[in-house]
C-alpha cells in the first residue's frame, strides 16, 4: 500500500519536493522500495533527502538546488518504468 500511495505523489508535478514536504513516513516508504527491490527508485528517494529541509516553496529553490533536483527527478521516472514488474514479482513471490 505504501508504494501505491505513494506513485501518484512522485509523479506530481513537484514530484520529490512534494514527497518530502508531506506528512508521510518516509523512511517507511522508502524501506517499502527496497523491500521490493525497487533500488532505482530508493537511490533518488536517498539522494534527494535535503529536500526535507526546504522551504515549502518549490520556487525558493537556487537554481543550483533546482538543477540538482532536476537531475535526481529525471532518475526517478527512469526507475519508475520498472515499477509495475518489480511490483508483480514481488507479489508472485510472497503469493509462493
Amino acid at each position: 500500500m505504501d508504494i501505491y500511495e505513494t506513485i501518484p505523489i512522485l509523479q506530481s508535478d513537484d514530484s520529490l519536493h512534494e514527497f518530502w514536504q508531506s506528512g508521510i513516513d518516509h523512511q517507511r516508504i522508502i524501506n517499502s522500495f527496497e523491500l521490493i527491490g525497487a533500488t532505482s527508485l530508493v537511490d533518488p528517494l536517498n539522494a534527494s533527502r535535503w529536500c526535507e529541509t526546504r522551504p515549502e516553496d518549490r520556487n525558493d529553490y537556487s537554481e543550483t538546488e533546482a538543477n540538482h533536483l532536476a537531475t535526481i527527478e529525471e532518475e526517478l521516472i527512469d526507475g519508475m518504468d520498472e515499477l509495475i514488474d518489480l511490483v508483480l514479482d514481488f507479489v508472485e513471490e510472497e503469493i509462493k
